[in-house]
This record gives structure tokens, sequence and C-alpha cells, in this order.
């Protein structure tokens, strides 16, 4: 059952902050334990231990595959159990943490896609599910749960004042 979650303040913030960075030009540094580019197709693979990094974001996994069809077009997949983005936001104490079994992002549908076993998680805010696509261009995100996880969205309570 697929559910539009339309506004998750911090959360959301910190996904978009995160991807955007990714998306911006600069400069991206790939360490991994073997390469293999085709230049000519526009694609490469990294696999063993893989740790991108561009920025305050982190991305670790086991493979990830980059193709390049064009100029205007990007597509990213990191494949790991699980692969994992870290952002740590500025001016911001809680890093957002998202972890998923494969993560896609398309510069040309501008699209994070969370697959199996996906969670993002930023301080005690928390959502999970089987599959979470983040639209970056209109900031909505979708969440799908599977055969056996229901999404779930924990949004802790404010404190309140001390009555006197």
């Amino acid at each position: 059952m697929n559910k539009w979650i339309p506004h998750m303040g911090a959360l959301l913030a910190g996904l978009f902050f995160a991807t955007a960075t990714l998306a911006q030009s600069g400069r991206l540094t790939v360490d991994a334990d073997r390469a293999e580019l085709d230049e000519s197709k526009g694609f490469s693979v990294y696999s063993g231990n893989v740790q991108l990094r561009q920025q305050n974001i982190a991305l670790t996994g086991d493979r990830l595959t980059v193709s390049r069809p064009d100029a205007q077009t990007l597509t990213a997949t990191m494949v790991g159990e699980p692969a994992r983005l870290t952002h740590q936001p500025q001016g911001s104490d809680a890093p957002v943490i998202a972890t998923a079994g494969t993560m896609t992002y398309d510069t040309r549908s501008r699209v994070l896609t969370l697959e199996g076993s996906a969670r993002i998680e930023r301080g005690a805010d928390t959502l999970s599910a089987d599959r979470i696509e983040y639209n970056l261009t209109d900031q909505r995100m979708r969440a799908a749960g599977g055969e056996s996880e229901r999404v779930r969205i924990t949004i802790p309570a404010p404190e309140l004042p001390d009555s006197p």
C-alpha cells in the first residue's frame, strides 16, 4: 500500500540536502577494492568496501554502479547489506542516516529510491518501509510496505513545560 507523506520536517530536509549535495558539481571521491570503467559507454562499477564521499556526505556499500549515458544524466546505484548514506547537515547535531539494501539516485528524474528494509533517521525521527522514494523536485516522499513490512513513522512527542 502506497502512502504519500507530505511533510516530515527535519527528516525530509536532511535527506533533501544530502541528495542535493551529491547532485552538485564538486569533488567526489570513491574508494573501492576494485573498479571497472568503460568511458565509451559512460559506465563504471566499483566493488568491495565501496566508500563515496562528497563534502559532508558519506555513502558506503558493497557495489556502486554509475551510468552516465549523456552529459545531463547520471544514475548511481549503491548495493549493500545495507547500503548506508550519512549526512551531517550544517548547524545540526543530529546526522541524517539512511540505510537500505539498494539506493538509487537519478539526476534526470531527481528521485532517490531506497529499496529493501529502507530506513531514514534523524535524531529520534524515523521512517522505515520496504521502499522509500524521495522526489527532490517537489520534496515529496512515498513509502510502501512489503509482504512482511509495513510503513512505520516515529515522531517523538514535543516536550511540554512542567506544570506549576
